[in-house]
């Protein structure tokens, strides 16, 4: 939609907004779609859709509600896709980004070992100086981010858990007061009430523009306002930090 706008095109709000799984067209062979049949199932998240192409682009893709899906500018190599290619849920994703690569003439040459030194790059350079503040769960992946920050800084890491009142929890708060202990974090903790969860729950959606509610997202929401109202500049969390610890399959 960025790039539709950005070039000349019309984005709207489309009369029938998309969140699942769409059978995609596709309208004719090209790079981008290349070994693949002419119909795919692929994930959508989306409330707004280009309406009018850009000058110099053309219609590679569409489904039932989505009549551009996926547009190219063949001359200038510009892609836009609609869907989520990234996501398991769009069966050939990895078959899209790999030709993508081949079009922007990169190689596949990511490694886990690579990841991981930059992970540690980037710690260090964001806790330099910095009153540091992280999430943790006592899982792998919030630990690991803990142990790394812990060789950064000289400077005291505080910790903070967040839990749930009411047994169909799982209680991670024992967990993360072990890591807590072990690297000598400055630990806090702190519960959530149903009634802080419900009250919160009509904002969560609207800030993130789709229908879906996961607990630690809420979780989360709480645990950065504590660090702004401690004047902490530095929040780290575990998030996103499967690929590179291995902590979990999904």
């Amino acid at each position: 939609q960025l790039m539709a706008l950005h070039y000349g095109g019309e984005v709207s709000p489309g009369q029938t907004k998309e969140y699942g799984l769409a059978t995609l067209k596709i309208k004719k062979t090209n790079q981008l779609f290349a070994h693949l049949a002419t119909k795919q199932i692929v994930w959508m998240s989306h409330g707004d859709s280009v309406v009018k192409l850009p000058p110099g682009f053309q219609v590679l893709a569409s489904t039932a509600h989505c009549p551009i899906a996926a547009m190219a500018d063949f001359k200038r190599k510009r892609f836009g896709l609609q869907f989520h290619p990234e996501v398991t849920h769009t069966v050939k994703g990895t078959q899209i980004l790999a030709n993508f690569i081949k079009i922007c003439r990169c190689s596949p040459n990511w490694t886990l070992e690579n990841y991981l030194t930059e992970i540690k790059r980037t710690i260090k350079k964001i806790v330099k100086n910095n009153r540091v503040f992280l999430l943790v769960s006592g899982g792998v992946d919030s630990t690991g981010v803990l142990r790394y920050a812990v060789e950064e800084t000289d400077e005291p890491i505080r910790t903070f858990t967040v839990g749930f009142r009411g047994e169909r929890f799982e209680d991670e708060r024992p967990y993360a007061r072990l890591a807590a202990n072990r690297y000598g974090t400055i630990h806090q903790d702190i519960t959530i009430s149903a009634e802080e969860f419900r009250d919160f729950l009509s904002n969560y959606v609207w800030y993130m523009e789709e229908p879906v509610c996961e607990p630690p997202a809420i979780a989360l929401y709480y645990v950065s306002r504590l660090a702004r109202e401690a004047g902490v500049k530095v929040l780290l969390s575990g998030e996103g930090g499967d690929e590179a610890f291995g902590g979990y399959q999904n």
